[in-house]
């Protein structure tokens, strides 16, 4: 991959497109941008247009994966490669993901929506166990790190601590739910959507799976650590 990063300089780093790009300016368009570091809140933002999406391809989001130490073969069955432009017409890529009516996006230097009408990422089995993790790298490295192709029981991915209200909506829809095994961020916003559930959800077993990664911020940054 270093040999791949000496031949192809123009993608290192941000996932701006080289299509009419003249400058080597990697600046990241305001893509309902979240820091990388904390997407606890959302600001839906108009003006992004979905260009196409389509296998995993560009070597810079292989990359990136392969830094998280997600296999592609994994990655492949739940992110897309997303092509994309801002308001002023500029092309630009990343890993994507459907959740609700648009798309989250994630490369090595951002995150972010794609849209309006954001939603949790739900694959029920029906069961009375559920896995709830705080975003898809957390459930791409439980994947890879338990060595599975499909979570093995009903998981739930929020994408933002900022959709707690639709896994309320859910939960309540779901009455068949015993038990949560949660994967939230070690920080203040991880640790108070852990706590309104259980005041809102006093009867639900939510178990804190934080101590897993302890000297980690997510699940996903242990996992890539190791």
């Amino acid at each position: 991959m270093a040999i791949l990063d000496r031949l192809f300089p123009e993608y290192r780093g941000s996932g701006r497109s080289s299509r009419g790009m003249n400058t080597p300016n990697h600046a990241v368009a305001s893509v309902l941008s979240l820091p990388v570091s904390a997407a606890t809140s959302l600001k839906e933002k108009e003006g992004m247009r979905l260009v196409q999406t389509k296998d995993i391809y560009r070597y810079p989001l292989k990359h990136y994966l392969t830094e998280r130490k997600i296999p592609l073969e994994i990655a492949g069955r739940y992110l897309r490669e997303v092509e994309y432009q801002d308001e002023q017409g500029r092309d630009f890529y990343a890993l994507g993901w459907k959740c609700g009516e648009t798309y989250g996006l994630r490369s090595k230097s951002f995150k972010g929506f794609l849209g309006k009408g954001i939603d949790i990422t739900v694959f029920d089995r029906g069961n009375t166990e559920v896995y709830l993790f705080e975003g898809i790298f957390d459930f791409l490295a439980y994947l890879a790190h338990t060595k599975r192709k499909e979570p093995p029981v009903t998981t739930i991915i929020m994408n933002s601590v900022a959709m707690r209200s639709k896994l309320e909506a859910w939960l309540r829809d779901n009455s068949q739910v015993q038990r949560l095994n949660c994967y939230f961020d070690k920080d203040a916003s991880g640790k108070t959507c852990l706590a309104k559930l259980r005041e809102r959800f006093p009867q639900l077993d939510f178990h804190d799976r934080s101590d897993q990664y302890p000297q980690h911020k997510d699940f996903a940054d242990w996992f890539a650590s190791r």
